[in-house]
């Protein structure tokens, strides 16, 4: 009975014991805890030298890392980890052991998210010249020791017609507010308040109007709801950007204070919310129609013909009654019209100019990188990089969508008949970007399904005529060249900067727009890869690029080491353009079984959208391998220790480098990974796992063994 009556308390008593006990232990173990980290926190990092005893054992750390068999279970966990990424020990991160490899990989898996960059680089006939030409607009963009100054901004804001920017009170303007905003898209593309753009419509390509995302849209998705006050201070930081107005300069005691440009920014504000209220929610019941420029509605302050008539540089676009265009939201147009008139032209005036600084802010210093967010780019890309590749693809030619499934002629009696001669005061790579430019001119002019053969040579000329003139060289090299040739002002080189040598590629696009598209060509061959459900004419000005303006580029950079070498840089953009093989990738994989091979290691099934972005990767990796090797001389222990800073003689071999190369430009964070998740996407794991698991010199690399999570029974044999 009293063994009964105190099994209650007894019970009690012993678990408060082991509970003591516990609590005793797990406070030993958090002292040992923090004492170790104290003690691993206090030791000196080791020197760059392997001659020191911290030195060697780090040596001895990586040696154990690799011969783990940890690369065979999981090459993703293995390369993701905490080792490889850990900030407070440099010597780990492999990804910033190399610039060049760093190109590789970033670019490689930011070029996914410019559909229309990518399918040029990667599937162009004329690969040769826009190789260079985006080697030199990446590397001027994202790693020139000479960035735009805000003087040469200045001086694009005053070509465009936005002098005095930014505006703290109501002023008279020189010009309407319609060609002011006709200027600013026709030479930098802004188009802040429509999209001009070409788009196949019913068997022929017309001009469309339609709207692109606004910076306070892309603003809103990354604050709370309603949160206004953090973009208006965005909005009053980027008119302050200016050090001092035109206006200032001419008369220093007319100083403005704070709150006139609180002001602006919020008229600023203010107009973008009504031009975002002017798209209607239920926009998709409806579908575009084709309007008569002239019908387009217009106001005693505002007229959309004669802004089309800027856009293109073409008055005979007023005069011609049967010139129509394609407007996407007939509705959405005659709401702008209405806010466009009874808009300050103040407020106007700023926001155009403001989004002329978000347009160029990849290209600005760094007291504009708070802008680079508000511009579109791939979730998860880097800003700067994303910002560059964006302009890059806006001036690249559209028409590379629709040549790059046509077959290159072989006739070379083009090429012998553009009798143009080298500019005198191009040497070098300034020539060689010349030849390469009139080389890939004729087969363009060659490739294309003419009706009437004779229009080759005419159309041949009249397209290496647009890339010097219109692009720009200088008056004396016009000398050499052929008296019908006409005069155009030339960046050949370009003293101004890469900010001016952008301006006049971009105004250079215009005459595309002007000349028509499909002149000439074959309207049997725009059924196909045509489709009405893309646009493949992403931006407007996306034309032919003078060559003038890569030398220009390089006579800029004269002088200067640049951040990667030309004769390193080269082969690895020309290894991204090859990267999808010469082929159609669809074609390629569209074989019997090899599709499904892939797939059902992607744990996908062939209606996936996202699986043929897969298979373009995995094809990807053989060439990147390639000229990865070529390029970066490892091949023994001695040359990976001094690429790696010397810390220690690692037995790491380039195809190894490479392979850790490739997957740490992949690792995502873990919120990335559930957001990949909840948008159905493939995971970051398989995006690294299954491509190397499929490629035998990944095999040879690593050495797995058979039946291991790297190395399947079966592998794809396409990929191998």
């Amino acid at each position: 009975m009293v063994l009964k009556r105190y099994r209650t308390a007894i019970t009690i008593a012993v678990i408060g014991a082991m509970s003591c006990i516990g609590a005793v232990l797990f406070s030993l173990t958090v002292s040992r805890q923090r004492q170790a980290s104290s003690s691993s926190s206090a030791s000196p990092p080791p020197p760059p030298s392997c001659n020191s005893t911290p030195c060697l054992l780090e040596a001895e750390y990586l040696k154990d890392r690799l011969s783990s068999d940890a690369p065979c279970s999981s090459f993703y966990d293995w390369v993701c980890s905490s080792g490889w990424t850990t900030e407070a020990v440099p010597e780990k991160r492999l990804f910033a052991a190399s610039a060049q490899g760093s190109l590789v990989t970033r670019l490689n898996a930011t070029l996914h998210g410019f559909p229309p960059l990518a399918e040029s680089l990667l599937r162009g006939c004329c690969t040769g010249h826009y190789a260079l030409l985006g080697l030199d607009l990446f590397r001027a963009c994202e790693g020139s020791t000479r960035p735009a100054t805000w003087e040469q901004l200045s001086r694009i804001l005053r070509r465009v017609g936005l002098s005095g920017w930014p505006l703290p009170l109501a002023a008279l303007q020189d010009r309407t507010p319609w060609d002011l905003a006709g200027l600013v898209d026709l030479h930098l593309g802004v188009f802040p308040l429509v999209r001009v753009s070409l788009r196949r419509y019913f068997g022929r390509v017309t001009l469309q109007l339609d709207r692109r995302p606004l910076p306070l849209r892309l603003h809103q998705l990354t604050v709370p709801l309603q949160d206004l006050r953090s973009y208006a201070d965005i909005v009053e930081k980027a008119l302050s950007l200016l050090p001092v107005s035109e206006q200032g300069r001419q008369n220093d005691s007319q100083r403005v204070d704070d709150e006139h440009w609180r002001s602006a920014a919020i008229a600023i504000v203010e107009l973008e919310q009504a031009l975002e209220r002017t798209v209607p929610r239920d926009s998709f019941v409806r579908g575009p129609r084709l309007i008569r420029v002239r019908d387009l509605p217009r106001s005693r302050h505002w007229n959309w013909a004669e802004y089309m008539a800027a856009v293109r540089d073409d008055s005979s676009l007023l005069a011609d009654p049967r010139r129509e265009v394609l407007v996407h939201d007939p509705e959405m147009l005659a709401f702008s019209t209405e806010l466009l008139a009874n808009a300050s032209a103040a407020a106007l005036f700023n926001y155009l100019g403001y989004r002329v600084l978000v347009h160029l802010a990849p290209l600005l210093p760094d007291e504009a990188a708070f802008l680079l967010p508000l511009s579109p780019v791939p979730l998860g890309a880097p800003l700067r990089l994303a910002g560059c590749l964006r302009l890059v693809s806006q001036i690249h030619p559209f028409s590379f969508r629709f040549f790059a499934g046509l077959d290159l002629g072989t006739n070379e009696t083009i090429v012998s008949q553009l009798h143009y001669v080298v500019p005198a005061e191009s040497k070098g790579r300034a020539a060689q970007i010349f030849a390469e430019a009139r080389s890939a001119t004729a087969r363009l002019v060659e490739a294309l399904p003419w009706k009437d053969p004779k229009q080759k040579l005419q159309r041949a000329s009249a397209v290496f005529r647009v890339r010097l003139d219109r692009g720009g060289i200088s008056e004396s090299a016009h000398r050499g060249l052929k008296a019908n040739v006409s005069r155009g002002r030339g960046i050949w080189p370009a003293p101004a900067g890469f900010l001016d040598a952008f301006l006049h590629a971009q105004s250079a696009n215009a005459y595309w727009l002007a000349s028509g598209p499909d002149d000439g060509l074959d309207s049997r061959h725009q059924d196909d890869p045509f489709s009405l459900e893309a646009d493949y004419f992403e931006d407007p000005n996306v034309v032919h690029v003078s060559p003038a303006l890569s030398a220009a580029l390089d006579t800029a950079m004269d002088g200067l080491e640049p951040l990667w070498q030309a004769k390193v840089s080269t082969p690895l953009v020309n290894a991204l353009l090859r990267a999808v093989l010469p082929d159609e990738p669809e074609r390629l994989l569209r074989l019997h079984g090899r599709d499904r091979c892939l797939a059902k290691q992607y744990n996908a099934t062939l209606y996936d959208r996202h699986l043929m972005d897969r298979f373009r990767e995995t094809l990807a990796l053989r060439p990147l391998l390639e000229v990865f090797l070529r390029s970066i001389p490892v091949g023994s222990s001695e040359s990976v220790a001094d690429l790696w800073v010397n810390v220690g003689k690692w037995l790491l071999s380039g195809e190894q480098l490479f392979f850790v190369h490739w997957a740490l430009a992949q690792c995502e964070e873990p919120q990335r990974q559930r957001r990949m998740r909840h948008f159905k996407e493939t995971p970051t794991k398989l995006r690294i796992n299954v491509p190397l698991a499929n490629l035998d010199r990944f095999q040879e690399a690593w050495q797995c063994p058979k039946g291991s999570a790297m190395r399947p029974w079966r592998m794809c044999s396409f990929v191998a």
